[in-house]
């Protein structure tokens, strides 16, 4: 039974880095996207018509992964607060890629 108790808590600890990293990248996306959005209209506009397809893509793998490491995991305080960051992170990253796609007519004057 240690064994098991050893592999679970290694288990949750892997997660838990997961989580980490997983917030951390979609920061690093979200400062990425800032940048595009501070490009003149044209130049944005031609970002998102070559990279729009990858960058969804990349959400949903993004996503994807997130759930799975959601699998099994031991909620402990730590736990909520890594899904806690991982899910603003996400939301802000996500809020600015809508910003990107759908910039209010009256902003673009």
């Amino acid at each position: 039974m240690g064994v098991k108790h050893k592999t679970s808590l290694f288990t949750n600890e892997s997660a838990k880095f997961n989580l980490f990293l997983r917030a951390r990248e979609i920061k690093h996306l979200t400062t990425a996207l800032h940048q595009v959005t501070r490009l003149p209209k044209k130049q944005r506009d031609v970002w998102v018509e070559e990279n729009g397809q990858f960058l969804a893509d990349e959400f949903e793998d993004f996503i994807s992964a997130s759930n799975m490491t959601f699998e099994g995991l031991t909620i402990d305080e730590e736990t909520v607060e890594l899904s806690r960051n991982l899910v603003f992170s996400l939301k802000e990253a996500l809020t600015t890629v809508q910003g990107m796609l759908h910039v209010p007519a009256e902003l673009e004057s």
